[in-house]
């Protein structure tokens, strides 16, 4: 809208805390010089055009669909992931060393700090100690041990491996979503020895996978 103005004398009660006696009024002259409106987009195609990589806006829409949908199938495969874990811990009873699920926690330790870092946080800005962390996550750290302990045990069975391409896309892959080069993220999994540690999430993602397609397993209500 076009610039103006318009001059206001607006008279204001003083409370007890201000210098003069409460119960008093002083006036303070207010001065409007201009007024905003927000204007939203229209939905059509110059919209989607706006957006980058798309034509029209049904290009934009379908999009948004095919993201919903991974992000779902992505959720049902976890959740059917963990069933499948469940089922395998309950029939396989095995005493898990705890240096293992000290290992564990490290690395659960080392994705929480990852994921602060490519928010711009640091772990003092969330409160929580790393004592906190290992108190909170511990039988997670167990369970995800466990797991592990019976998972490499089928991968050896059957023998399932990982290639240094399948590693070094993984990485390249994490340092993407963290807005980082990919070429530093190789250099710096390499200097602190955690290529080891990609490898083995890999080969696990890929056992459970092997036994998802031969289990039958169903989503629980």
């Amino acid at each position: 809208m076009g610039a103006f103005a318009e001059k206001r004398r607006i008279p204001v009660t003083l409370t007890s805390d201000a210098k003069q006696p409460a119960g008093g009024t002083i006036d303070y002259d207010v001065t409007l010089r201009e007024v905003k409106e927000k204007k939203i987009p229209e939905l059509n195609d110059d919209f989607a055009k706006d957006l980058g990589g798309f034509t029209t806006l049904a290009e934009v829409k379908e999009k948004i669909r095919e993201q919903i949908h991974k992000e779902k199938d992505h959720a049902e495969q976890g959740a059917l992931g963990r069933q499948a874990i469940e089922q395998l811990i309950e029939k396989n009873r095995i005493a898990v060393p705890e240096g293992m699920v000290q290992v564990e926690l490290e690395a659960m330790f080392r994705n929480f700090e990852s994921h602060l870092k490519s928010q711009g946080l640091k772990l003092g800005q969330t409160g929580v100690t790393p004592e906190q962390f290992v108190e909170k996550n511990r039988d997670a750290a167990r369970f995800r041990a466990s797991g592990g302990l019976i998972l490499n045990g089928i991968a050896n069975r059957e023998g399932i491996s990982v290639t240094p391409n399948e590693v070094e896309g993984r990485i390249a892959a994490l340092a993407q979503q963290a807005g980082q080069s990919p070429e530093a993220w190789k250099k710096y999994y390499r200097e602190k020895n955690l290529l080891s540690g990609v490898e083995a999430a890999i080969r696990e993602e890929k056992t459970l996978a092997f036994v998802l397609s031969k289990a039958k397993i169903k989503m629980e209500e």
